[in-house]
């Protein structure tokens, strides 16, 4: 990711393909490039295969044939390798940046794919800096965008591993608005589906562009106009936090963490509040 969108794109000189069985994007073996979507979508795979113990091959398919359901459908907790003791809401959080009816590393519609920094945005706050496991919502209570408050770890004889240690240290000297950028795309994609749950009744009619869906929530729905307003202010700095652009994330994105910090606090207090509604 940190070396650009064209690194992603090689291929040998006779144009033959680089992949491995079950790895590749059904895109690049029907003519596409290869980018960050395409690794994405590996990624995706690697996380099924950890999650399920299965074979990579066809692994989506072959889910869907075994509980005769569409992959969104399928119970994380079923799915999951009965031997790896994965807990519910982990195994559910990686089913769903997999692929979820909204979006995923291996969605079948490109547009819908989740951007490979919100992958690790998502998988980063499930686990705390102390090892333990965390909620996988980091971004929605603040956790992961106040990252510079959180206490040092008090686990008595923790020492990081050296992967963590590079990862850290990598991070360290990354770009000073990556941490925001990353945020963004984990806020919005774990907001959105809790809107469209609570809309569900009227999902067959919602739109599937995001800017679409959110004024029919508004219009047909009786969402609150502020919270229309709001969320098309988080799906702007989301589209500009996707993107390599810094021109644009500098036109387009929040001014500073606390200003994405107060937005995404609001959304998620305004979501909380239909949730209770919807549940009496």
């Amino acid at each position: 990711m940190d070396a650009g969108p064209e690194a992603s794109k090689m291929k040998s000189a006779s144009n033959a393909l680089y992949l491995t069985l079950g790895y590749l994007d059904p895109s690049v073996s029907a003519g596409g490039a290869y980018s960050a979507v395409t690794d994405g979508w590996a990624l995706g795979i690697t996380l099924l295969v950890a999650l399920t113990g299965r074979s990579p091959l066809k692994i989506i398919n072959k889910c869907e044939e075994e509980f005769e359901l569409d992959f969104a459908e399928i119970d994380a907790e079923k799915l999951a390798d009965v031997g790896a003791d994965w807990p519910p809401r982990v195994a559910t959080t990686i089913k769903d940046v997999v692929q979820s009816a909204v979006s995923g590393l291996c969605h079948d519609k490109e547009r819908k794919r989740l951007p490979v920094s919100a992958a690790l945005a998502t998988l980063t706050s499930l686990v705390d800096k102390d090892g333990s496991r965390g909620s996988g919502q980091g971004a929605l209570d603040g956790s992961v965008l106040s990252s510079s408050e959180r206490p040092a770890s008090s686990a008595a004889g923790y020492v990081p591993s050296p992967l963590s240690m590079q990862v850290r240290e990598t991070r360290k000297g990354s770009d000073a608005h990556k941490g925001i950028k990353d945020n963004m795309l984990l806020a919005f994609s774990n907001l959105m589906p809790r809107l469209d749950a609570i809309y569900a009744a009227r999902a067959a009619k919602a739109p599937e562009g995001f800017e679409e869906r959110i004024n029919y929530w508004h219009r047909e729905c009786g969402m609150r106009a502020d919270l229309k307003d709001r969320l098309h202010s988080l799906r702007i700095w989301r589209n500009a936090a996707s993107h390599l652009d810094d021109d644009r994330w500098r036109r387009d994105g929040p001014r500073d963490e606390a200003e994405a910090s107060q937005l995404v606090s609001a959304v998620k207090t305004a979501i909380e509040a239909l949730e209770g509604a919807s549940s009496r």
